[in-house]
């Protein structure tokens, strides 16, 4: 093959489609034969307001919530802290106003062309029916919350033309009436598409590739050598796997492949948490919602209603760990009267950061053939379709549609 793309994922299989569309030969590897990790559990949004990445609190009162470690919006793993601290230092020096500025400066490129290219790509693999376009709400229990995301909203209007609706309390209960009245109001996001199954989507679009005469392998890659043809992937039972160009889109999994190579990514580990309900009459939702201050999304899909939780700080080998959902179910079924669980355990995934808070994208700086397209964080499934496009072009020679220099991994 000319290519072999680690990860199916969204990340990868897009970039394994734009590579086909532009001539190569792309063979995509995965462990699993279905969609299961971060681009399945994520709140199906492709979000066009996502310029704002979480930031490392800096002021001494959330400082001290956090580590208390009582907190439903963010938890962490104590016995995971050792050996991070130098990481979780420059995640806090990022975060700096002047610095996160500029990285937020960075990245509106790549997030402005993500839903043209989710379209794009939805259109060829005939999954348009996932898509919806009642974008999705940002909920405030305090009038104080609320004012500072109504300032954020119009910044992010008035210089990255990312359009909003603010909501009080009565424009709430209009557009989503079986809420309970807890919210003194709500950003909406309306331009923002959402889907009803992200892992369907990826699905269609591993499908899409397929029938554009792709090849796709069930393999877990244990490491990769390079050779005077390019690269050998060694696979576990299946054997090796040879192309000319390796691109590593495998989140958590690149982490190793990187290490055997060299690389040593200061990379964080985020895990979040999310389980399904059978809707009750009671119980509609139109789009998904954020209860901003209690740390938890509710957001509609095929399976019932999605009660996802937010940050958990541990390990990439530590137990699963819901403390979370036990905090934020009774919480959750006080605003909307959720019904009995789908599923018997909780689905748990693990999402890869950099501490600048940007994706690793494009080539490896010590090996030639090398490509890596990972620690996309909380926008992989937004960044999925755009980087497979400004990556292909990188790869093939051509000028790409975006700089990717702010994302380059000589950074690190």
């Amino acid at each position: 093959m000319d290519v072999a793309v680690i990860g199916a994922g969204i990340v990868g299989v897009s970039i394994a489609i734009h590579l086909l569309r532009r001539g190569r030969s792309v063979v995509l590897i995965d462990r699993n034969d279905s969609t299961v990790e971060a681009s399945y559990g994520n709140g199906g949004m492709i979000q066009t307001e996502g310029l704002l990445p979480p930031p490392f609190p800096r002021n001494i009162g959330d400082l001290a919530r956090i580590a208390l470690n009582r907190s439903t919006a963010v938890r962490y793993d104590p016995f995971s802290l050792p050996g991070k601290a130098a990481a979780f230092a420059r995640y806090w020096w990022h975060s700096e106003s002047t610095r996160y500025r500029k990285i937020v400066a960075e990245s509106a490129p790549l997030i402005g062309g993500a839903v043209a290219e989710h379209r794009m790509l939805a259109a060829a693999a005939g999954s348009q029916a996932l898509f919806r376009d009642d974008g999705w709400i940002r909920l405030f229990r305090s009038e104080d919350g609320w004012r500072a995301a109504m300032k954020e909203a119009d910044m992010l209007e008035a210089e990255f033309g990312v359009p909003h609706r603010k909501l009080a309390a009565g424009d709430l209960a209009a557009i989503e009436p079986h809420l309970q009245p807890v919210f003194q109001g709500g950003i909406h996001w309306h331009a923002t598409p959402t889907v009803s199954d992200p892992g369907d989507v990826v699905d269609s679009y591993i499908r899409l590739f397929r029938a554009l005469g792709g090849t796709t392998v069930l393999a877990e890659i244990r490491g990769l050598e390079p050779d005077r043809d390019g690269w050998v992937c060694h696979a576990d039972a299946r054997g090796p796997i040879r192309a000319r160009e390796i691109v590593v889109a495998a989140g958590i999994s690149a982490l190793p492949l990187a290490r055997q190579l060299g690389y040593r990514l200061p990379l964080i580990f985020k895990r979040g948490y999310h389980v399904h309900y059978r809707p009750s009459p009671d119980a509609t939702l139109r789009r998904p919602v954020l209860d901003t201050e209690s740390g938890y999304l509710l957001a509609p899909m095929r399976r019932g209603i999605r009660l996802a939780t937010g940050i958990e700080f541990a390990g990439s080998a530590a137990p699963p760990s819901p403390v979370q959902l036990k905090r934020v179910e009774p919480i959750a079924r006080a605003v909307l009267d959720l019904g009995a669980r789908v599923e018997a355990s909780p689905w748990m995934g693990t999402r890869v950061c950099t501490p600048d808070m940007k994706p690793i994208i494009g080539a490896a700086p010590r090996h030639a053939g090398l490509w890596f397209a990972a620690a996309l964080a909380h926008r992989g499934f937004t960044l999925g379709p755009i980087i497979g496009r400004v990556l292909s072009e990188v790869m093939t020679g051509d000028t790409p549609s975006l700089d990717l220099l702010p994302f380059a991994m000589e950074r690190f």
